[in-house]
């Protein structure tokens, strides 16, 4: 394989993150001030929906690791109509019920992108080390990025999400050819071993878990509070933009991370950050905003490749398995925050509370992490 036919690869990886992720799932993040403002829902509603498309994504990851090698592509081509559909429908204001299934449809087809995606182009050949597979995620933060400067300069939401259905559709074209040709299972299924329950499992585990309950608090409401303080409010899509533009190199920036100081540490640091991120944005700030904005998208992307990684690592010859475990704890949690975050946000008029339970969610991870470095550490008798 020649360097440009993996660089083109990778960018139609990138093109169909951009499209699922970045826009599929973040812009509601982006538009949502907006939104309310000019239909008039309610914090709940909006956690619902967020909710309901989070549930989706956990639906389509389950959907999309079971799928055979036949289905796979049908999958994925179904997942990339469906996802410029549902982007370019919140557009139009059919009511709450149909916004409801909107992202509900919008979080499966994500997850079928971001599994079947991701895996053409690593059997594809084209990720060689970080830098490669850092190519392919950045059009999750690219997306986001895009997302802010829409809501930055196009003041009505449905003209927004009409703009980003347009983009939708545009790289649709080049991420319609991520399988390329078709790609076949290699022999004969074989069963994987069973997964060890290792005390550094176990904390992996809990901390991916909890690190879905506290992160997506942040990532589904922080334009909606900058946007609800007069100091930060001027501020709220610039701080999208930042996130998104942080999310980035964040993949390449944590894995080198690990590779120098072990895969706990890193998470350790990156769960640390994150928390710092969240409780900054408890001071309304606008210093404190952008801060808390750039930790959010520094951190996030990055904990989750890490942590796939070490969950490989700890269980040989179960991997996939490993990965569908830890991916279905984290999708737990970001079902419950954005729902639970909403409906305290609305009986107390504010997200305090919500950023507060957020952050010491963030930190317990930190501290289940830095756990498993003492741990493996024991372990090896270093």
């Amino acid at each position: 394989m020649t360097r440009r036919e993996r660089m083109l690869i990778l960018l139609r990886g990138a093109a169909t993150l951009f499209v699922a992720m970045g826009l599929g799932r973040f812009a509601f993040t982006a538009l949502l001030p907006a939104m309310q403002s000019g239909v008039g829902f309610s914090d709940a509603d909006a956690g619902l929906m967020a909710s309901l498309n989070l549930a989706g994504y956990l639906a389509g990851v389950f959907l999309a690791g079971r799928a055979g090698p036949a289905m796979r592509l049908r999958l994925f081509r179904l997942g990339l109509v469906v996802a410029v559909l549902c982007i370019a429908g919140m557009g139009v204001d059919l009511g709450l019920w149909v916004w409801d299934l909107l992202r509900l449809a919008a979080g499966i087809s994500s997850g079928f992108l971001f599994v079947l995606a991701t895996a053409f182009v690593f059997e594809r050949g084209a990720t060689t080390g970080p830098t490669g597979a850092a190519l392919h995620f950045a059009g999750v933060g690219t997306g986001i990025a895009l997302t802010g400067l829409t809501a930055q300069f196009v003041a009505d939401w449905r003209i927004g999400w009409a703009v980003l259905g347009l983009v939708a559709v545009v790289l649709a074209v080049p991420a319609w050819g991520v399988p390329g040709a078709a790609v076949r299972a290699a022999g004969p299924s074989v069963a994987a071993p069973r997964l060890r329950w290792t005390p550094v499992f176990v904390l992996l585990v809990a901390a991916y878990a909890l690190e879905g309950l506290g992160y997506i608090v942040t990532g589904t409401f922080l334009v909606a509070i900058l946007r609800r303080l007069p100091e930060t409010a001027p501020l709220a899509p610039l701080a999208w933009v930042l996130a998104g533009l942080a999310a980035i190199p964040s993949p390449l920036v944590w894995t080198r991370i690990a590779h120098r100081f072990g895969a706990w540490a890193s998470l350790t640091v990156a769960y640390v950050v994150q928390a710092i991120g969240i409780f900054a944005a408890l001071s309304g700030s606008p210093a404190a905003a952008l801060l808390s904005a750039v930790s959010y998208g520094f951190t996030f992307i990055g904990i989750t490749g890490v942590s796939i990684a070490l969950a490989t690592r700890l269980q040989p010859g179960a991997a996939a398995r490993a990965t569908a475990l830890i991916t279905i704890g984290y999708g737990i949690g970001q079902v419950i925050g954005p729902w639970a975050a909403g409906l305290v946000a609305t009986g107390s008029s504010g997200f305090a509370l919500p950023l507060v339970g957020a952050g010491t969610v963030v930190a317990v991870s930190a501290l289940l992490s830095a756990a498993g470095h003492l741990v493996a550490n024991r372990k090896t008798g270093g």
